[in-house]
């Protein structure tokens, strides 16, 4: 696997028994959670908690204030920003607090930034509709695997 050199972080979000969600509109394109790679600033590449940070106010336009680490895994999906790349270095976050509401901040990049509950999740999946790979194929059953309720209830997994 060629990794890609920037790394990439994932966030979690979830309020009222509904997951923050988005729909990406560029490759890889459908449904997902906050997620982006890790940028160098000044020569020296952002640390992950970072990298969650910046991500979470970028795509959501609110400010994140506690990020709780929950998975750091190796996946095989291809880079968006750097192609010939087809594996990331993954660290994956729920976000335990926000300040603001979250809103579409990329319109060119996403369709929308939601709150879904799982039942609304499972319809988009059921429905045929595009899911990100990273996020179904590889993080939620990852979660899913280690035990973590959140993510069996969005990939419809009996809890």
């Amino acid at each position: 696997m060629n990794l890609c050199p920037s790394d990439s972080v994932g966030l979690i979000a979830k309020k009222d028994s509904k997951y923050l969600m988005l729909e990406r509109l560029k490759h890889p394109m459908g449904l997902a959670c906050v997620a982006g790679h890790r940028d160098v600033v000044n020569g020296i590449k952002e640390d992950f908690t970072e990298a969650g940070f910046r991500e979470w106010l970028e795509e959501t336009g609110s400010t994140a204030k506690g990020l709780k680490f929950i998975l750091a895994a190796t996946f095989p999906n291809p880079c968006s920003r750097l192609p010939g790349f087809d594996g990331h270095q993954w660290r994956v976050y729920d976000v335990t607090s926000w300040v603001g509401e979250p809103q579409l901040m990329e319109p060119t990049k996403h369709g929308f930034v939601k709150w879904m509950s799982s039942e609304e999740i499972q319809e988009w999946i059921q429905t045929g509709k595009p899911t990100d790979p990273a996020w179904f194929k590889f993080i939620f059953p990852a979660l899913a695997n280690q035990g973590n309720e959140d993510a069996k209830r969005i990939l419809g997994i009996s809890a």
